[in-house]
């Protein structure tokens, strides 16, 4: 059975308890749950579950998700709780309106790369779409999955207006061969080959790159080429924060991802929490 899954979530919850309290904020969310179930019923959509702060919904057509996520996203007004979208279109197993397998773990990967006010999805997802919502999506990224051997391509739809103009400016979606990566930290500068050892970053001496912070790792993360491609991988307690030149900041751990572009990758820490550590990358 094909179908798409969605799973929309409140943004800053916690912060939300702690400033106005249990029952205030709760009414708070569930208003924001109520309001993105109900559009999601409008575009065909049946909620699957309520799973703390966030609705996982099914959907039987890729445009009637991305639809109702983009109205999800259009219609918050002043004072509304931010929300981020994930979904992805494929098959599922469908037991008592409770849907399993590859396409909800995926689903869910894709809200988890989504950052407040975006709405994240798969190549599978744009290639289902009719052409006039495939447009308004651009390709930034590519992501492991767990289960999956082969990265996925990452896609994000432009809801907006600003966004969708946008468009026509230059963008990574053209992605260009690279043979080599460059990392700058502090007043070092490291050049990476295809082909290359591994490049290791942590807190431990023997690192190539050596970063002395609190929650980084002796060995924190390394960079491998394979492919043709570099890829970071992370290997860390703590994480690995690596934001691409679109913006977008990734959380990994124990995960791995393929660079792009140029960007920024902190160890341990938020990369706004930690801007005298960082790692700058940028491929050639």
């Amino acid at each position: 059975m094909l179908i798409a899954v969605m799973f929309a979530d409140v943004v800053g919850s916690t912060a939300l308890y702690e400033e106005l309290g249990d029952a205030a904020a709760r009414r708070r969310i569930s208003a924001c749950l109520k309001r993105m179930t109900g559009i999601a019923e409008e575009y065909g959509g049946v909620l699957v579950k309520t799973i703390g702060d966030e609705i996982l919904c099914r959907f039987p057509l890729a445009d009637a998700a991305v639809s109702a996520a983009c109205k999800i996203q259009r219609n918050r007004t002043e004072g509304d709780l931010a929300v981020r979208i994930g979904l992805h279109f494929g098959p599922v197993i469908f037991e008592h309106n409770e849907v399993y397998g590859d396409t909800v773990n995926v689903a869910a990967r894709m809200a988890g790369i989504a950052k407040a006010g975006k709405i994240i999805t798969t190549a599978t997802t744009v290639e289902n779409l009719s052409p006039p919502l495939a447009r308004v999506t651009r390709c930034f990224d590519l992501a492991s999955v767990k289960g999956k051997q082969a990265d996925i391509e990452i896609h994000e739809v432009l809801w907006g207006e600003q966004d969708i103009t946008e468009l026509s400016s230059p963008s990574i979606t053209t992605m260009q061969v690279v043979t080599q990566l460059q990392l700058a930290y502090r007043d070092q500068t490291l050049r990476m080959e295809l082909g290359s050892d591994t490049l290791c970053l942590g807190r431990q001496d023997q690192c190539d790159i050596v970063v002395q912070r609190e929650l980084v790792s002796r060995r924190h993360a390394k960079i491998v080429t394979r492919r043709g491609k570099f890829v970071l991988t992370d290997e860390s307690t703590n994480g690995t924060f690596l934001v691409t030149e679109t913006g977008t900041e990734t959380y990994l751990r124990r995960e791995e991802i393929y660079l792009y572009g140029h960007g920024t990758i902190s160890l341990g820490n938020k990369t706004r929490n930690n801007p005298d550590y960082l790692i700058r990358y940028e491929l050639h």
